[in-house]
């Protein structure tokens, strides 16, 4: 598990603004480094500390989208000035959530059954599958109360799981009906601290409920 200096992590909630060009770039690398090694958690770099909602999630928001993308926010406190901030900045195209690209929601709020109405992509082009964006209550791990995900796929080592309170085992049970790999729909996890992980259509996850005696792997 990656995670920023404290020093690091102090000045990056102090950020006054988010650069386009340089923050960009910084959050970027974070993004492929979490797709890249599905369940690790990463602290992102920068904040958008002008942003409603969540600072950490726009400037994901804004790293990722363009005029070319669509994104649908769902209904939690403060969406329509998210999706004003980010389309400010992007120029993205606002749809409903069944058409989007990007989708965004928080766990408070969440539809056990979202992944099912979300685009998978196809077998020609899997890649028009949706991106999920999930705000959750956190990513430290050390509340053994938390759902335990069982993770395996690429660029996963064997027995890693991750702990994610606050999302109810059937959201991942809807996310495996919802596609078959190479179809499916990408996740990023994002909590109010700035931490990241990611769990790409490639991976494969068991929700269960365990033990607080049961530690989760690292």
């Amino acid at each position: 598990m990656a995670l920023a200096s404290p020093k690091l992590r102090a000045l990056a909630q102090r950020s006054a603004s988010f650069e386009p060009v340089r923050d960009t770039q910084r959050t970027f690398r974070v993004l492929l480094d979490v797709m890249a090694r599905p369940g690790t958690i990463q602290q992102l770099p920068v904040a958008a500390v002008a942003a409603p909602v969540n600072p950490w999630l726009a400037a994901v928001l804004v790293t990722l989208l363009d005029h070319e993308v669509s994104l649908a926010v769902g209904a939690f406190d403060g969406p329509d000035g998210l999706e004003r901030f980010v389309r400010q900045r992007t120029a993205c195209k606002a749809v409903l959530a069944d058409r989007a690209d990007f989708v965004v929601t928080s766990w408070d709020s969440l539809d056990p059954s979202l992944p099912l109405r979300l685009r998978t992509g196809t077998l020609e082009y899997p890649n028009d599958g949706a991106t999920l964006l999930l705000l959750v209550p956190t990513l430290a791990q050390d509340d053994p109360a938390a759902l335990l995900l069982g993770l395996a796929g690429p660029g996963i080592p064997a027995g890693h799981s991750l702990r994610v309170p606050g999302l109810p085992a059937e959201f991942f049970s809807a996310r495996d009906e919802a596609a078959e790999y190479p179809c499916g729909i990408d996740l990023i996890l994002i909590d109010p601290d700035g931490r990241v992980a990611a769990l790409p259509r490639s991976t494969t996850v068991l929700a269960h409920d365990v033990p607080a005696s049961m530690p989760a792997s690292r």
